[in-house]
């Protein structure tokens, strides 16, 4: 692939990746979307008692077992492999804007805490 093939390539791929984590966010924040991208990790968190950063990690490693997964078999067994490495990347750009969010909230002093944490003297 040369240099130029790979430039397009890189940018489709990039341009499915994020078009594919607009439209999942819908589904995934309740309707939440437009006031808390992070909604379905913290909802989760705060039932379970988790970190919501814990929350998308769980996530994630599903997306990198398969793509271990398919490493080791040189096949999938149900989703295309691009789709996966795409959900992977989509979590991880997930998982810095979460970070960079809690920064934020850390600095003005309103970090997001889990009320089940609270509740359970954690």
């Amino acid at each position: 692939m040369t240099s130029d093939e790979y430039a397009k390539f890189r940018d489709s791929f990039l341009k499915t990746t994020t078009d594919m984590s607009d439209l999942k966010r819908i589904e995934y924040t309740i309707g939440n979307q437009d006031n808390d991208v992070f909604t379905n990790f913290r909802s989760i968190g705060d039932r379970l008692g988790l970190d919501p950063k814990l929350v998308l990690a769980i996530y994630l490693f599903k997306h990198i077992d398969s793509i271990r997964s398919f490493l080791k078999h040189g096949k999938t067994f149900t989703e295309e492999i691009s789709g996966r490495i795409s959900d992977a990347i989509n979590y991880l750009v997930l998982l810095n804007g979460l970070i960079e969010s809690e920064k934020k909230d850390d600095s003005v002093g309103e970090s997001w805490v889990s009320t089940t944490s609270i509740t359970n003297g954690k």
